[in-house]
């Protein structure tokens, strides 16, 4: 990543609509319950009230801008083997984001991403395809066995 500079403060990125993503208070209070409570906590330790976090998702993605706290993150070292013998090798960095970072992220790849990257898949692709089986994948295997494929 040294070879990338890093983009400019002013940076704007635009979406085939113009149109900012807008999140509901629904869509984030079922984000914030889906948090495992059991996960190391952020570096931003702010509680997860969603009215308030709604009012600066939609902030940031009205502005186009993420909140520089949203990139801090601790990196605590993590063990890859039960004997360290050398610090370069048999540990991990492990990156503790802010939650709120992560919550911004999955709603840009639900709202952005996924029918982007999905009209463009191949329609024969079957797995990680929201509403598609192996059923789906075993009929069309027989349809196109029958002509000739």
């Amino acid at each position: 990543m040294k070879d990338f500079p890093p983009l400019p403060e002013d940076f704007n990125l635009s979406t085939d609509n113009d149109e900012p993503i807008s999140v509901s208070e629904t869509t984030v209070e079922r984000l914030l319950r889906a948090i495992s409570v059991s996960k190391a906590s952020d570096p931003d330790e702010l509680p997860n009230w969603a009215p308030a976090i709604t009012d600066i998702f939609n902030a940031s993605f009205r502005e186009c801008k993420v909140p520089r706290v949203w990139k801090i993150a601790d990196v605590p070292p993590v063990p890859k083997a039960k004997n360290i013998a050398d610090f370069n090798k048999d540990l991990r960095p492990i990156s503790l984001t802010s939650t709120l970072s992560k919550i911004a992220e999955n709603l840009i790849i639900e709202y952005e991403l996924k029918s982007k990257q999905l009209r463009k898949m191949d329609p024969m692709i079957f797995c990680f395809i929201p509403g598609s089986n192996t059923t789906l994948a075993l009929i069309s295997m027989m349809q196109f066995r029958g002509k000739g494929f």
